[in-house]
């Protein structure tokens, strides 16, 4: 099967494959395995085959699953971000966690203003409660504080109770968040260099407040502070589970980092 091929043999039915799209769709998860720097290569070239395939195809279904399976693979890996076939995703209307992701590690201020827009428009039509929770938390995932506002304004005018509650913790929660770093640390007034935030992030590794422990393990991920390892490692013997959680899920970040 495909599992056994070479790279090469691999690369070459992937990149030049146009009969059987859907077939390209299902193995792309294979490049995934490894990544290292010639698996990233492939997967690269991939990406933009299927940016050009996507947009001569016109929407075909098969080319737009290989799209869909390299969202995972851009959310992971942001060097392998490509911003013209994940623009397409986004105003095709896909909106998932996997589409949210690949925009935040694009970085890119015009795809996340379009996925902002185009889920603040779906929470305003959502009736039913539980999709608008859901359409809430890829808010919340998103940079800034005007996606959590226009959740604020989406909630004022919902009927939706548990909608508002739900909405009415995570957002006390957030800010509850920021009081308990600005009281330790003052996160805000970090200093602009990655090398001080760094810094200020382990020293915050220390902190009184868990909340405030695991936003800065959080950022540590996120910053790919790989001077922090050592201090990881040591909160994975945490025995507070969402410290560990946290710590595990921040040094799989910076494995990947590595990597790249």
């Amino acid at each position: 099967g495909a599992a056994t091929w070479s790279w090469s043999e691999l690369s070459a039915e992937l990149l030049e494959n146009s009969a059987f799209p859907n077939d390209v769709a299902v193995m792309l998860p294979l490049l995934l395995e490894g990544s290292t720097p010639e698996e990233l290569g492939v997967v690269r070239r991939v990406l933009d085959a299927a940016t050009a395939r996507l947009v001569a195809s016109e929407g075909n279904l098969g080319f737009a699953n290989m799209a869909y399976r390299g969202l995972d693979a851009m959310a992971a890996h942001p060097s392998l971000v490509r911003k013209k076939l994940l623009m397409g995703w986004v105003l095709a209307g896909n909106l998932g966690e996997s589409t949210v992701r690949a925009a935040v590690a694009s970085d890119d201020a015009e795809i996340l203003r379009q996925v902002q827009a185009g889920l603040k428009s779906v929470l305003q039509s959502s009736n039913r409660w539980d999709q608008m929770q859901r359409y809430a938390d890829l808010m919340f995932m998103l940079p800034g504080n005007e996606p959590v506002e226009d959740v604020l304004e989406v909630a004022l005018q919902s009927d939706a109770k548990p909608f508002t509650d739900y909405v009415d913790e995570r957002v006390a929660k957030r800010m509850r968040l920021r009081r308990a770093a600005a009281e330790w640390g003052q996160l805000g007034a970090m200093a602009s260099t990655k090398e001080a935030s760094i810094a200020r992030l382990i020293k915050l590794l220390e902190a009184p407040n868990k909340e405030v422990r695991i936003a800065a393990i959080q950022g540590l991920g996120t910053m790919g502070a790989i001077v922090a390892v050592p201090d990881l490692v040591e909160l994975v013997a945490s025995e507070d589970e969402a410290v560990k959680a946290a710590a595990l899920d921040a040094l799989e970040r910076l494995k990947q980092t590595k990597k790249d």
